[in-house]
């Protein structure tokens, strides 16, 4: 039986008072894919800090899309994301993914470009002199391996991210300014 036919009102039927459907309204929202396991060369296209409606999680997103991908189903231009929960651990992988980003190798370097956690704070929309001088991770490229981490227990998996610097004569003209310890200081 094609669906045009089931349960169609005979002819004559008397209207009944239009009920509206809790249906009504919904808007389709696309939901940008979480990276599959395989190698990737990212552009960071933004950072948002975020809350999940449904269970109340803090966690910031970062909308990257792959210029370079081995392994993996999608093509390249696809926009992905990549989610950091906000707990101790999490935010730990938010620095490294920004770190990596902003070019930064060492962990102590790092640390002395930004003590006070700032620039992070700038890549996700604070404004501060970091925003304000044009240095964020937005438009930067960063190498990506991605890994199957432990079952979600919801049929997903979590993500294991292994990031890299990309050097910066391999970055182009869309990346915002480079974060090298000489712009910051």
């Amino acid at each position: 039986m094609a669906i045009g036919n089931f349960n169609r009102p005979t002819v004559g039927a008397k209207p009944t008072a239009k009920k509206k459907s809790r249906y009504a309204g919904i808007q389709e929202k696309q939901r940008d894919p979480m990276p599959e396991v395989g190698e990737y060369r990212f552009r960071v296209v933004e950072l948002i800090e975020a809350t999940n409606p449904g269970t109340l999680k803090e966690s910031v997103k970062m909308h990257v899309k792959p210029l370079e991908l081995v392994g993996s189903e999608y093509h390249e231009g696809t926009q992905m994301l990549c989610l950091f929960m906000r707990t101790t651990a999490g935010l730990g992988e938010l620095k490294r993914a920004v770190r990596y980003a902003a070019g930064f190798e060492s962990v102590d370097e790092f640390d002395t470009f930004d003590p006070d956690g700032e620039f992070i704070d700038a890549c996700v929309g604070a404004v501060n002199a970091f925003s304000e001088a044009g240095i964020t991770v937005i438009g930067r490229i960063v190498d990506c391996k991605v890994t199957r981490g432990k079952d979600t227990g919801d049929g997903d998996w979590y993500r294991q991210y292994q990031w890299s610097v990309v050097p910066e004569d391999e970055q182009d003209q869309q990346g915002s300014a480079a974060a090298q310890p000489e712009a910051g200081a």
